[in-house]
């Protein structure tokens, strides 16, 4: 069985430098409990200069998902850098990632029944706090004000399980403590959908938010099952426009306001 390998070459002078680095592991979970059994390889140059840190003609490959970029963070005077990031990939499936993740939480919850005592236990009383479905623990915001970034995506294709997304193009950006996500992307089977996203904080323990949200007559393998051809699930329609503000995710949940509607059209879903 072949270990994880690194291969790496580089040189330094003062406080530049400059590494070429190549990492091949022949399963990725050898490099960690927990994650997938699949091949992993990543390639890359970073460079460190007095200006800046750039991670060039970076590449990776873990199981058919593959992604390339590149990554840099300018330097300045002041607490913060200007961090900027292109990522492409012309096939990102996450369906393993997540299928390891189901199999370990069901192997944990039948590993808990067969060890638990066949005299039942009284439970401790849940905490106050937690009947609340949204958390009231304060959010900090603080940061964002202390963060300059922009980083832009193009995926061709996302998959997850039954689930497919193409042309998926978004844009994150972090200025004067404002952030904003603008996102499009079309159906595996049909249909667009289009988001903007956008958090601007009051102050260092508030925030509003605003989101536009439209989804058309997209078949995105909700309701498929068995037997299903995803191309015959019904395909969905959103509007949303919601506005909220907030210091915790109880307060925001609890101001929210706008209009959300949801249409489906004809087709076949899983029964039961």
């Amino acid at each position: 069985v072949l270990a994880p390998s690194l291969d790496a070459r580089f040189r330094a002078r003062d406080r530049d430098a400059d590494i070429r680095f190549e990492l091949n592991a022949e399963k990725l979970m050898r490099l960690r409990k927990g994650l997938p059994d699949i091949p992993m390889a990543m390639s890359g140059h970073f460079v460190e200069s007095r200006e800046k840190f750039e991670l060039r003609e970076f590449k990776s490959r873990i199981g058919k998902t593959e992604v390339s970029g590149s990554v840099s963070l300018a330097r300045n005077d002041k607490d913060k850098g200007r961090l900027e990031a292109e990522l492409a990939s012309p096939h990102l499936d996450l369906t393993p990632f997540i299928k390891k993740e189901a199999d370990s939480e069901a192997k944990s919850q039948s590993a808990g029944a067969a060890s638990a005592p066949s005299k039942k236990v009284k439970e401790p009383a849940k905490d106050e706090k937690a009947k609340y479905v949204f958390s009231e623990e304060p959010i900090s915001f603080g940061d964002l004000t202390r963060t300059d970034a922009k980083m832009h995506f193009v995926f061709n294709e996302v998959k997850l399980d039954a689930r497919m997304l193409k042309d998926v193009d978004g844009t994150l950006t972090v200025d004067a403590g404002q952030m904003t996500f603008e996102g499009r992307a079309r159906g595996g089977n049909g249909g667009t959908l289009d988001s903007v996203f956008n958090l601007k904080p009051t102050s260092d323990r508030a925030a509003d938010v605003n989101l536009k949200l439209t989804v058309k007559e997209m078949r995105a393998g909700l309701g498929a099952g068995e037997g299903i051809d995803p191309s015959q699930v019904p395909p969905t329609s959103v509007e949303a426009h919601l506005r909220t503000s907030g210091g915790s995710a109880r307060q925001m949940a609890s101001s929210a306001n706008g209009l959300v509607l949801l249409t489906q059209g004809p087709g076949k879903v899983k029964s039961g």
